[in-house]
């Protein structure tokens, strides 16, 4: 077993609210996911999924509805991404529009998220968040 530790970024979304954000590098390029425990899936912005994926395709199967909007979605396999550390390969992902999440960060004076980092994941690697170290932790089987 495997432990991976991700360093987070605690930030204010205003009085005694908060958003966690990660590390994740998709694509070989380095960029921010909120960890969002609330999410039952990751998504990614599907504007990176169109410019790196050949097989995203539109579908009006899926649906996913988010606090920001619902919309149809893309899906493709990503072969790798990581979470700090955490090696992901051939990830099943979908992608939906984050320009609205975006807008509302930049507002804020935020940076630009690419991914919202769901349960999925967390289950799958047995995650644990600590907001006093502010650590994201994996548990990895080998």
């Amino acid at each position: 077993m495997q432990i991976i530790t991700v360093p987070i970024t605690l930030i204010s979304m205003g009085e005694e609210a908060f958003h966690l954000l990660v590390p994740i590098n998709i694509f070989n390029k380095k960029r921010l996911a909120v960890v969002d425990t609330g999410a039952s899936r990751t998504i990614f912005d599907k504007r990176i999924l169109e410019e790196n994926l050949e097989l995203a395709a539109s579908s009006e199967e899926h649906q996913i509805t988010t606090i920001f909007s619902s919309s149809n979605v893309i899906q493709g396999i990503i072969p790798k991404f990581k979470i700090g550390k955490l090696i992901i390969k051939d990830y099943d992902a979908f992608g939906l529009d984050l320009d609205s999440v975006n807008e509302s960060y930049k507002q804020m004076g935020h940076p630009r998220i690419d991914a919202v980092i769901g349960g999925d994941i967390f289950v799958q690697f047995q995650s644990e968040i600590s907001y006093s170290r502010l650590e994201l932790t994996f548990t990895k089987n080998k």
